[in-house]
């Protein structure tokens, strides 16, 4: 799992073969924010870094 400040990111993995991987980032109270299907789980870990990233970024701007 991922953090930075008040939003959280993890990777879960495939329930079954076939299925992807999904990443999520979501805040405390479980409201998710971002949430992307992925081939692997590195490429979640990005998708997570990159939203995070961004998502914190546009809070300090105030934009949300």
């Amino acid at each position: 799992m991922l953090n930075t400040g008040k939003l959280n990111g993890i990777v879960y993995d495939p329930p079954a073969a076939g299925f992807p991987y999904v990443a999520v980032v979501f805040k405390p109270d479980g409201e998710v924010l971002v949430a992307r299907a992925v081939a692997t789980r590195e490429a979640g870990e990005a998708i997570i870094a990159t939203s995070l990233a961004e998502l914190n970024r546009r809070r300090r701007a105030g934009e949300i």
